[in-house]
């Protein structure tokens, strides 16, 4: 699922309630503002995949939820993990809570490239 507009945690929050098993992608600029997300919707997430500027922050925000988390430099080499890392084809969601400024120039190009990566994995 590409939510690749999603630059906070209130938009992800929402999202999430909405999916069970969920392996959630992450990452963009930090920009200071605090995580926050549900119960009902950490209670959603499966594993994290943290990417980017942020992925210190998420990691440090998810593991005291108990949630496990996967750190990686950019997009690609955390949905190729995401992706071959399921064991029951659970959803990933790709809902970052950050701009895309660390790494992309919009949301836009980031959306575009998880919509290329998502063609790529499933020709595999």
């Amino acid at each position: 699922i590409n939510d690749a507009k999603s630059t906070n945690s209130e938009a992800t929050n929402q999202l999430l309630k909405e999916y069970n098993n969920v392996y959630l992608i992450c990452g963009g600029f930090d920009r200071g503002i605090p995580i926050y997300l549900s119960k009902e919707s950490l209670n959603n997430i499966k594993c994290v995949f943290a990417y980017g500027d942020s992925k210190d922050k998420i990691e440090a925000y998810f593991y005291s939820k108990n949630i496990r988390v996967f750190k990686f430099e950019n997009l690609k080499e955390a949905y190729y993990n995401a992706y071959y890392n399921r064991i029951n084809k659970e959803y990933i969601i790709y809902s970052p809570m950050y701009p895309s400024y660390d790494q992309f120039n919009s949301f836009m190009e980031r959306g575009l490239l998880f919509h290329e990566l998502t063609k790529e994995l499933l020709k595999k």
